[in-house]
C-alpha cells in the first residue's frame, strides 16, 4: 500500500523529533474513491489517542505524493520477535503484548467523534506484521483503517481478496459485514501463535486457509503442547469462535480474561518483562541518528506496480532474441571478404627529393598515370604506367628506401568465399497463397 521512510520533524531552537512517513503507492493515488476514503480514515485514525496505539500526526499531499505523518516506533513488529524466539514466547512476555493489543482496539472501538457519537472503528488487519513493541518493551497497535481504505481500490471492487492469508475473520473470508468482534477474533489468532510458537490457520494456499477459518477447524493448544494450561486453552478457544455470537463479546473482555488467569498463575504482565526479554534475544539497543539527512528519491522497484509474469518473461525473452539477432548480423558482416585489387584511393606514394609547389592534376580512374623521374626529360619518360603498377615502380626509387615500410603493399589476409545465398524468391508459376487457389 505505501513506502515508509523515517523522517525527521524540525523546529526552533533545534528542535528535532523522528517520525515515521507514509507515502502511498502511485498507483492508488490515481484511484479518487481510495483517495477519499483514506483521507477519511486518517482523519479518524488522527482522533485515537491511547498509549497503545500509533499516533497520527499529521495528513496531505504535496507535490503529488500522498502521505501520513505518524509516530515513529523504535522497535520490532510482532512478526519479527516470533521468528527470533523460533518457539512460544515467554508467557509473560505473550500475555503482556496481547494484554497491550486488547487496550488498544477496546479505545478504538468505543472512540468517538468530537459530538460524542460512535465511530464504529473496526481495524479489520490485526495481524503480527501490524502489532510492534518498542525497544523499552510497550506494545502498539498501528495500521488503523488502512485496511478499510483498501477494500475500496479498483482491484477490490473487481474481485480480488484483500487481506492476509491465516489472519482473516470468518467474517472477513465470507464477504460479511465487520464488527468489533471480528477483531477478537485476529486477537485469538496472535494469542494462539504467542503461546504455542505455531501458525493458528495453515493451509497449502490461501483458499486452504480461508477454508480451515470458515470450517473452525485448528489444532487444539493442549493438542500441540501437552502443558499447555487448560485454562488459557479456554480463553483461547472462545476468541477463535466461528460463530460472532460464541466469540468473546469485547476487547475489555479478553483484557479481563487474560489478566485474571496471570493472576492466578502469578505472572507479572508489564512492559519490563518484555523489554529484557528483547535485550538478551534481539541484543542492544543502537541508538537512533537523527543527524543524517538523506534526499528522498522514490526509486524503489515497489514504487511502481510489478507487470505480470507472463508480460515479464515475454518481454525479456524478445529482448534476448532481439540482441542476439543483432549480434549474429553484426559478426556475418565482420566476415564479408573484401573484393579483389586494391583501389586507387589506397594506392600509396612514394615522397620525392623535391614537393611540387602546386597539387597534382586530378587524374580519372580509367586514364593511364604517367610516372616522371626528377632530373629526366619528357623523352626518355615512359609513355604510360598501369594503376595497378605503380605501387611496384615507386617501391624501386631512389630515394626511398627510408620509407620502404610506407610504400610496400601490406599483404592481406586470405578471406573465406562468400558463401552463395540461397534465394528465397519462389517461382512465378507457383502460387504464393496455395490454399487460397483452391
Amino acid at each position: 500500500m505505501a513506502e515508509v521512510y523515517l523522517g525527521r520533524a524540525d523546529g526552533p531552537g533545534g528542535f528535532a523529533k523522528p517520525v515515521a512517513l507514509k507515502l502511498v503507492l502511485p498507483h492508488l493515488v490515481e484511484e479518487p474513491k481510495f483517495v477519499r476514503q483514506f483521507e477519511h480514515e486518517a482523519r479518524i485514525a488522527a482522533i485515537l489517542n491511547h498509549p497503545n496505539i500509533a499516533q497520527v500526526f499529521e495528513f496531505g499531499a504535496d507535490a503529488g505524493e500522498l502521505f501520513i505523518a505518524m509516530e515513529f516506533i523504535d522497535g520490532h513488529t510482532l512478526r519479527t520477535l516470533l521468528n527470533s524466539a523460533d518457539g512460544p514466547l515467554p508467557l509473560d512476555v505473550a500475555l503482556s503484548i496481547m494484554v497491550g493489543c486488547c487496550g488498544a482496539l477496546e479505545h478504538a472501538h468505543h472512540a468517538t467523534n468530537a459530538s460524542g457519537e460512535p465511530l464504529g472503528l473496526v481495524h479489520r488487519d490485526i495481524s503480527p506484521s501490524n502489532v510492534m513493541v518498542r525497544n523499552d518493551g510497550l506494545t502498539k497497535v498501528v495500521d488503523f483503517g488502512i485496511a478499510k481504505a483498501m477494500s475500496e481500490t479498483h482491484m477490490t471492487r473487481s474481485g480480488s481478496l484483500k487481506g492476509k492469508a491465516g489472519y482473516m475473520s470468518p467474517e472477513q473470508c465470507l464477504g460479511r459485514e465487520l464488527t468489533p468482534v471480528s477483531d477478537i477474533f485476529n486477537l485469538g489468532i496472535l494469542l494462539y501463535e504467542s503461546t504455542l510458537g505455531v501458525r493458528c490457520f495453515s493451509g497449502s494456499n490461501i483458499f486452504d486457509s480461508m477454508q480451515r477459518i470458515s470450517d473452525g477447524k485448528l489444532r487444539r493448544p493442549t493438542k500441540q503442547d501437552a502443558n499447555y494450561p487448560p485454562e488459557l486453552e479456554a480463553i483461547v478457544l472462545r476468541a477463535l469462535a466461528t460463530d460472532p455470537a460464541d466469540r468473546t463479546g469485547s476487547a475489555a473482555q479478553l483484557q479481563h480474561d487474560v489478566e485474571a488467569f496471570a493472576s492466578g498463575r502469578g505472572v507479572v504482565l508489564s512492559d519490563r518483562p518484555v523489554r529484557e526479554w528483547m535485550e538478551r534475544v534481539m541484543g542492544p539497543v543502537r541508538p537512533l541518528d537523527l543527524d543524517v539527512t538523506m534526499p528522498y528519491v522514490r526509486d524503489k522497484p515497489s514504487a511502481r506496480p510489478r507487470l505480470p509474469g507472463w508480460a515479464r518473461t515475454t518481454l525479456v525473452g524478445g529482448l534476448a532474441g532481439t540482441l542476439a539477432f543483432v549480434a549474429l548480423r553484426s559478426a556475418q558482416s565482420e566476415e564479408e571478404p573484401r573484393p579483389s585489387g586494391t583501389p586507387a584511393a589506397e594506392v600509396t606514394r612514394s615522397p620525392v627529393a623535391e614537393a611540387p609547389t602546386q597539387p597534382p592534376p586530378t587524374v580519372p580512374l580509367e586514364a593511364p598515370v604517367v610516372v616522371v623521374e626528377p632530373g629526366t626529360t619528357a623523352s626518355e619518360a615512359p609513355k604510360e604506367t598501369p594503376v595497378a603498377a605503380v605501387g611496384a615502380e615507386e617501391a624501386s626509387q631512389p630515394g626511398a628506401g627510408a620509407d620502404e615500410r610506407k610504400t610496400k603493399p601490406r599483404p592481406r589476409k586470405k578471406s573465406r568465399p562468400r558463401r552463395k545465398k540461397k534465394s528465397k524468391k519462389r517461382a512465378t508459376s507457383e502460387p504464393l497463397f496455395p490454399w487460397k487457389e483452391k
